[in-house]
């Protein structure tokens, strides 16, 4: 009988763990956030023609402004001298990203990076609860629309701020995503210690507005990025 109990206790306890790992799992990649277009005739014919331009891209890098304006050269050096896709868009929240990744056709992908959530919490106030799980959305999208794609989620970069409610949020969303239980398909990238020692601000040579990185602040980062996407190229 005792042997049967501490096999039952022990159910128990694998069931507890399981169930953890579900809701974890859950609250990070199963939830589904806002997909909203914004409404403004050139952003809208921006992202069509990167819809079209889509089609059967290999390399994709998706993102917001700090996607948009990686330097095309560096981008290729990233991506072992092949030229991915930049489908970044400046002034997208998670909610327009979300709403991109489900209309563009990246099913051959092999490389998908992501990059987004700043503009929730800089310019909307976002919560991080609320910009983890944007970010989670996201990221579910793009291992459906992409399912054999390494996809490289890339977390919330410092910023050039003094310490503020917008850095303390991003650490908190970082914090949150570092946590998820991600399949062996996605690979969360912390960059955060190329650009700033600890929770210093990041220099004004790298971030000279203090929220985008001027070219010698995505030349810090590339040497981490090549590392982790060399095997997949």
């Amino acid at each position: 009988m005792k042997s049967r109990g501490w096999v039952l206790a022990s159910l128990v306890v694998i069931a507890l763990a399981t169930g953890s790992v579900r809701r974890e799992l859950s609250e990070c990649v199963v939830s589904e956030t806002a997909s909203v277009a914004r409404d403004n005739p050139e952003w809208y014919r921006k992202a069509v023609a990167l819809e079209h331009r889509s089609a059967g891209a290999r390399y994709v890098m998706i993102g917001d402004s700090l996607t948009e304006r990686l330097p095309r050269e560096i981008a290729a050096e990233i991506f072992n001298r092949k030229q991915p896709l930049n489908a970044g868009i400046g002034g997208d929240t998670l909610a327009n990203l979300n709403w991109r990744i489900s209309r563009l056709d990246i099913r051959r992908a092999r490389v998908v990076t992501f990059l987004g959530g700043v503009n929730d919490i800089a310019q909307h106030a976002a919560s991080p609860e609320y910009t983890a799980r944007g970010i989670g959305s996201a990221v579910r999208k793009l291992r459906e629309s992409a399912p054999e794609a390494q996809i490289f989620l890339i977390a919330l970069l410092p910023t050039g701020l003094e310490a503020s409610s917008v850095t303390e949020k991003i650490r908190q969303t970082n914090d949150s995503l570092r946590r998820c239980q991600w399949d062996n398909h996605v690979h969360f990238l912390d960059l955060s210690d190329y650009l700033t020692a600890g929770p210093s601000p990041v220099p004004q040579i790298l971030m000279p507005d203090k929220i985008h990185l001027s070219r010698e602040g995505y030349l810090r980062i590339l040497p981490a990025l090549k590392r982790a996407l060399s095997s997949y190229l």
